[in-house]
C-alpha cells in the first residue's frame, strides 16, 4: 500500500490548470463511488451499488501546486494517517520563534538561548500533528533557509513588534519568503510578538509597516501574541489549522 500511495503522489504532482480525465476502477464495495463523492462535494454521501458506470466533474484547486497538496491530504485520510504537516519558522533574530515553538510543545514559558542553526520540534494540537522548523535569523545563517523549502504545509514569520526599527528588515525578508516558488500557495501565519511591552506598535501598526494588506499571492494572516504568556498563539494556531486543510 506504501510503494502504491507513493505512486499516487508522484502522479497528482504532474496535474495542472488543464481538465484531467481519472479513470476510478476497483473490485465491489470497495469504495469508488464514496471517494468520487467526496472529491466532488467534499462531504461523505450515502451511496449505492454502480450499474454500468459514474461520470462527474469536479474542481480540486486553482494550481499545480495547490492541487497536488490536496490530494496528498485526501489520501492521507484515506490511510487513516495523521501525517505530521512541516511547518517552517522564520523571522528575524530575537523575534521570539524559539519561545513560540515551546509553548506550542510545552504550553509554558521556556526559557531559550539564540538558536545557532535550526531547532526541530513535533507537537499536536486539536487534531493535526505538526513538524516544526524553527530557524536562526542570524542574517548570515539565512541563505542556508533554501535548502528546507520542501514539503512545506505552512510558514509562520515572528515579528518583534517592540523593535520598530528592523521593521524594514523583517518586510524585505518576508516579502522575499513570499516570492519562493517552492512556498506557492502556503498559507503565512505573522505573528506580532512581543505585545505586552508597553512601547510596541500594534498589529494594525506592524501590518502596514509589512506592506501585508494587499497581499492576494498567498493566504495570510496577522496575530498580535506574547510568547511569554501564550496570549494569542493558539488564536494563529487554529487559523493555520483551517487554512492547511
Amino acid at each position: 500500500m506504501g510503494n502504491m500511495y507513493a505512486k499516487i503522489r508522484s502522479a497528482l504532482d504532474l496535474f495542472g490548470g488543464k481538465r484531467h480525465r481519472i479513470i476510478m476502477l476497483g473490485l465491489d464495495a470497495a469504495g469508488k463511488t464514496t471517494i468520487l463523492y467526496r472529491l466532488k462535494l467534499g462531504e461523505t454521501h450515502h451511496t449505492v451499488p454502480t450499474i454500468g458506470f459514474n461520470v462527474e466533474t469536479f474542481h480540486s484547486c486553482k494550481t499545480k501546486t495547490n492541487c497536488a497538496r490536496r490530494f496528498r491530504q485526501f489520501f492521507d485520510h484515506l490511510q487513516w494517517r495523521n501525517t505530521p504537516r512541516k511547518i517552517y519558522m522564520v523571522g528575524l533574530s530575537n523575534a521570539g520563534k524559539t519561545s513560540i515553538l515551546y509553548q506550542y510543545k510545552f504550553n509554558e514559558a521556556t526559557s531559550t538561548v539564540p538558536t545557532i542553526g535550526f531547532n526541530v520540534e513535533s507537537f499536536n494540537y486539536r487534531t493535526m500533528s505538526f513538524t516544526a522548523w524553527d530557524f536562526s535569523g542570524r542574517e548570515q545563517l539565512r541563505p542556508l533557509w533554501r535548502y528546507y523549502f520542501d514539503d512545506t504545509a505552512a510558514v509562520i514569520f515572528v515579528v518583534d513588534s517592540a523593535s520598530t526599527v528592523l521593521m524594514q528588515e523583517a518586510a524585505e525578508v518576508l516579502h522575499g519568503l513570499l516570492k519562493v516558488s517552492e512556498l506557492k500557495d502556503v498559507p503565512f501565519l505573522v505573528y506580532v510578538n512581543k505585545q505586552d511591552i508597553p512601547t510596541c506598535m500594534t498589529v494594525d501598526e506592524v501590518a502596514e509597516a509589512l506592506q501585508l494588506n494587499n497581499i492576494i499571492s498567498h493566504d495570510v494572516h496577522v496575530q498580535g501574541c506574547c510568547a511569554q504568556t501564550g496570549d494569542g498563539l493558539y488564536d494563529g494556531l487554529d487559523w493555520l489549522c483551517s487554512a492547511i486543510h
